[in-house]
């Protein structure tokens, strides 16, 4: 199992841009890699603050000369948080467990001090350390969802006839896709030993594993807006700063929310509907089985081969084997 983080994740900004020197393309002209924007954009109301610094550009001036060694250190350390970056794409994965099958969401991951009532899934690992994580991968910065009011406004008929007073405007940008891997027992159970013969691994788009109630499928697959949370005061400490993602502990949500608290939203018109969507009981383990989760800020194609190491198993596949 992947251990949560210990220290302040954003401490390794500078370890971040050394790791995104190694994997920046170079320019058109042939010259020095494209400088990579890491800040988080303006995020709506609240402290008027936007996220995180920006990791520190390399002091060097190494570019693409920074070393593996350093790549290594930065790998390392994240591990100690419990993110496994993947040098093979750019991909993350940490420890989450299932939390909730048979409720309606407005989650799909927090921390135990979010909304664990209506989320899919819950990780003891800290928004700060995914944050650092993800500006090291590259993730560029997108726009939360907006509503804007509609000039001129409907009249009180129109409202009452259904007329909205807001136009919205679905998230954008930050393109992020999220996976959840395990490995679960299959075939059928030997009736003398109890024993499976076998194992078969689960990859799965997130999208697969939510159900859109008002289409009567599952979510539309598409690329899920990274728009890292924005900066509050922290209710604990008398003033200071604080991720809100990090305060409240809500780190992606399925349906709209304007303040951006969270670190990834959503990014489909549909998810306007707060009340549309439950889990996909039909490919999810059990209820407090663990998972690997992954963000990427690419489509994969499958799992990233040294993530591989890092799925959890589920030794009982959910359900009766045999008919009633």
């Amino acid at each position: 199992m992947l251990h949560p983080l210990k220290t302040p994740a954003l401490a390794l900004s500078a370890f971040g841009a050394a790791f995104l020197s190694l994997n920046e393309a170079p320019s058109s002209e042939g010259g020095a890699s494209a400088p990579v924007a890491l800040g988080a954009g303006s995020q709506e109301s609240g402290s008027g603050s936007t996220g995180p610094p920006r990791p520190a550009q390399d002091p060097a001036g190494r570019g693409a000369e920074a070393s593996a060694d350093e790549q290594a250190q930065l790998v390392s350390a994240f591990r100690e948080m419990g993110i496994q970056l993947s040098t093979e794409e750019k991909a993350l994965g940490f420890s989450a467990r299932v939390e909730i099958l048979n409720e309606l969401l407005e989650y799909l991951l927090a921390t135990t001090q979010g909304a664990t009532h209506e989320t899919l899934f819950v990780t003891d690992v800290n928004p700060d350390g995914l944050t650092a994580a993800m500006l090291a991968l590259g993730v560029p910065q997108g726009s939360n969802v907006k509503y804007v009011a509609k000039d001129p406004p409907p009249t009180r008929e129109e409202v009452r006839s259904g007329v909205r007073t807001h136009d919205v405007v679905s998230p954008s940008g930050g393109e992020t896709y999220l996976y959840a891997a395990w490995r679960e027992a299959a075939g059928a159970r030997d009736s003398q030993t109890g024993e499976f013969p076998s194992e078969t691994l689960h990859f799965h788009r997130m999208e697969d594993l939510l159900l859109d109630l008002v289409r009567g499928r599952s979510m539309r697959r598409h690329a899920w807006s990274w728009i890292g949370s924005r900066m509050i005061q922290d209710p604990g400490s008398g003033g200071g700063e604080v991720l809100a993602a990090t305060a409240m502990g809500n780190l992606i949500n399925v349906a709209f929310f304007s303040q951006g608290d969270t670190l990834v939203t959503a990014a489909l018109p549909e998810c306007v509907v707060q009340t549309g969507w439950r889990p996909n009981v039909w490919l999810l383990p059990d209820t407090g089985s663990e998972v690997l989760f992954i963000m990427s800020t690419v489509e994969l194609d499958g799992l990233p081969g040294d993530l591989m190491a890092s799925v959890p198993f589920v030794p009982e596949p959910v359900g009766e084997a045999t008919p009633r």
